[in-house]
């Protein structure tokens, strides 16, 4: 029969935690369903090393995702920026055609173009063949260019000018069919072809839109152009006939 001291020496050796084994054994567990740390210096290396082994044959795995939460709600506004640094100039553009300040004909500034008329008709009556400014005349040059002279008692257009076939470079019509050209504050039409027109070539006027429509009425109207253009205007010779006009124009502002 072994004496009480050898037997206490044999359980120690079958319990490498001598009587304080259980209460290890239940740290471990605790540490291993609490996921919580060790604290050192509590415990043996021996102990701290059971202790791991414990926790780890006990420690359950990672659970499922949980379900997405709610969006939180919209947060204030950020603080408003510095201002950034200007950008560099960009490269000019290019020119619009035709471009003028205050979209009217610059003071001495020439335009032209071309006229023409044609067609069957079968009673006496006006005809008529617009011209349009490409660029437009103020105001002030449209009136100053329809000014009327009164000359002997007679009223006289000094600055608006109808040109026969075959007439050109007048002092006041410094050009040709080909290359029209009137001075400052004129207008001059140049005639390439006339037939069927009622009188002759004398009988052919340019008058601005409004008093073209004065004279259809067969009522007194008086030469000239408005801001957009003029109105070459005559009459058929005949009751029924033909009628042709073609030619060039010009235009110069004062």
């Amino acid at each position: 029969m072994l004496s009480p001291l050898r037997n206490r020496a044999g359980r120690r050796l079958r319990e490498p935690f001598g009587k304080a084994g259980l209460t290890v054994a239940v740290i471990a567990l605790v540490f291993a369903l609490g996921g919580v740390a060790l604290a050192k210096g509590l415990f043996s290396k021996a102990q701290e090393k059971k202790i791991a082994q414990i926790a780890k044959k006990y420690a359950g795995t990672d659970g499922a995702p949980g379900a997405k939460g709610d969006p939180g709600s919209k947060g204030d506004p950020g603080a408003k920026g510095d201002t950034g640094a200007q950008g560099a100039p960009g490269a000019p553009g290019a020119p619009g055609s035709p471009w003028v300040v205050d979209s009217v004909l610059p003071p001495e500034a020439m335009e032209t173009g071309d006229w023409a008329v044609a067609g069957k008709y079968s009673a006496v009556g006006p005809v008529m063949a617009p011209i349009s400014f490409t660029i437009p005349l103020s105001e002030a040059d449209a009136e100053a260019i329809s000014e009327k002279v009164i000359v002997g008692g007679e009223p006289t257009f000094p600055n608006v000018h109808f040109l026969k076939v075959g007439e050109d470079e007048t002092t006041d019509c410094p050009g040709t069919l080909g290359e029209p050209k009137a001075a400052p504050g004129k207008i001059c039409v140049y005639s390439a072809a006339l037939s069927g027109y009622f009188g002759g070539e004398e009988f052919i006027h340019i008058f601005s839109a409004k008093e073209a429509a004065v004279a259809a009425g067969f009522a007194e109207a008086d030469f000239g152009v408005d801001t957009s253009g003029a109105v070459i205007f005559g009459f058929r010779e005949a009751s029924e006939g033909s009628v042709l006009g073609t030619g060039t124009w010009a235009v110069t502002a004062p």
